[in-house]
């Protein structure tokens, strides 16, 4: 149950991804790269750091790639970052 005390925020699914990737929570991770818009896969990828980043890429299935890396427009080298 929530405290009263502490407002409600609303979670993104990218912020679950990154939450879950700083706690090695990989097969979560997954779950929920599988869920997200493609919309937002470029900005969830964007905001990550170099090192989660690279974990991030690591969850990545062939059938994800090819989702994510036309929403990024590069290689799956840039990471969609410059």
């Amino acid at each position: 149950m929530r405290d009263e005390a502490t407002p409600f925020r609303a979670v993104t699914d990218s912020e679950l991804i990154i939450e879950a990737l700083a706690e090695g929570r990989n097969k979560r991770v997954r779950k929920l790269l599988a869920r997200l818009p493609s919309s937002e896969d470029r900005g969830t990828i964007e905001r990550l750091d170099e090192e989660r980043r690279t974990a991030l890429w690591q969850q990545v299935d062939a059938g994800l790639e090819e989702r994510i890396l036309p929403t990024c427009g590069r290689s799956r080298a840039s990471s969609c970052a410059d």
